[in-house]
């Protein structure tokens, strides 16, 4: 929505008020119930600074609240009903401190350490399948993941986790390196046939992670995926669209930097 912005003259001869400039934002308008082009704008502390229809146009605002809980009012009968999939559940993330991660890695902060151990807290997985391993491994295994295979595509990343993971937590951590070329569709020998209580998603690169959703979707059972601040307005819409398609119900939970909220994927039909 646009905003008004008001600028005061530098010198002292000048004091008065310069005329406020609007500052454009994306879609500041909507459409009343007679299909008039509604502009809103607002002050910058957020308060409406004007629009039609009296009372800082609130009276123009009513139909669009009316809308809103209709609608949502629908979704709750149809949810009640078994029309929809239930949302996942619930889940709180844990706060440090941890036992296996002290402080802020530059990929994976404490806060989305805490959303896995919350993740685990919730559905106690035994088995875990991972796409990235690392400080988010190591919330697996505190979490009490027994079996966890972890799978790398970059050999200098599979190195340094040999070491710091397999080696460290030997019968529970196994690691596979696997190639995936663009346009093929993805294959790991060592996983293909197996099932598994959850998979989390950390891992290839952004954009193949749709893919990689889609591979796990008819081998685990709950999905867990990071939707990663700077991608989410393209991977959050994807996880949801994805989820549905195979009938299962997505919820996103907000849990601040890093990865800015993380998508729980719940089992088919449940």
């Amino acid at each position: 929505m646009g905003r008004k912005k008001k600028i005061k003259a530098e010198s002292v001869e000048a004091q008065q008020e310069i005329e406020p400039e609007v500052i454009p934002a994306p879609e500041p308008f909507f459409t009343g119930e007679g299909g008039q082009r509604i502009e809103i704008q607002r002050h910058a502390d957020g308060t409406l600074a004007s629009a039609p229809g009296g009372a800082d146009g609130l009276d123009a605002l009513r139909p669009v609240a009316r809308a809103v809980e209709s609608a949502a009012q629908t979704i709750r009968e149809l949810s009640a009903a078994g029309s929809l999939p239930a949302p996942g559940p619930s889940w709180t993330p844990a706060h440090p401190p941890f036992k296996l991660l002290k402080e802020d890695a530059h990929w994976f902060s404490l806060q989305d350490y805490g959303a896995v151990l919350g993740v685990m807290a919730a559905i106690r997985p035994q088995s875990v399948l991972e796409f990235g391993p690392g400080p988010s491994t190591l919330a697996l295994v505190e979490g009490g993941a027994t079996s966890i295979d972890t799978c790398e595509d970059v050999e200098d990343w599979a190195r340094v986790w040999d070491e710091r993971l397999v080696k460290r937590f030997p019968g529970v951590v196994r690691q596979h390196r696997y190639t995936w070329p663009e346009g093929a569709p993805l294959s790991i020998r060592a996983v293909d046939g197996k099932r598994f209580d959850m998979c989390l998603i950390d891992g290839p690169r952004s954009d193949r992670r749709a893919d990689v959703l889609r591979y796990c979707l008819p081998r685990c059972s709950w999905i867990l995926m990071p939707t990663e601040e700077e991608i989410s307005h393209r991977l959050r819409p994807l996880i949801v669209e994805i989820a549905e398609k195979a009938g299962r119900a997505v919820r996103i939970t907000e849990t601040g930097p890093r990865s800015g909220a993380f998508a729980l994927i719940g089992p088919a039909g449940a």
